[in-house]
């Protein structure tokens, strides 16, 4: 069994928030999304576990030239996650 591990606040999360934000606004620039900082990493001042959650949200499918293309829903939800993946493998690296 691993062990949990919970931190006191880390002004650092919010930085490392903003890198993935730049990173992701800018691999996805031509879909209308919003990105969010979501979870405990989020609230100032809250012990967390030293990871970020990050949500990306697609706001209109039909704008997105992903989803005109010929992919279906289920393989563009599939590729979001996989860049989250990644940019969560790139945080860990980078850290």
């Amino acid at each position: 069994m691993s062990k949990i591990i919970v931190e006191s606040y880390n002004p650092k999360w919010k930085t490392e928030f903003e890198k993935a934000y730049t990173f992701d606004k800018k691999l996805l620039e031509n879909i209308n999304i919003k990105i969010e900082h979501v979870g405990s990493t989020a609230v100032e001042g809250m012990w967390a576990k030293p990871i970020l959650d990050i949500d990306i949200i697609v706001m209109n499918t039909k704008d997105s030239p992903i989803a005109k293309s010929s992919m279906t829903l289920q393989k563009n939800i599939q590729m979001i996650l996989i860049l989250m993946l990644m940019e969560k493998l790139l945080l860990l690296l980078n850290s």
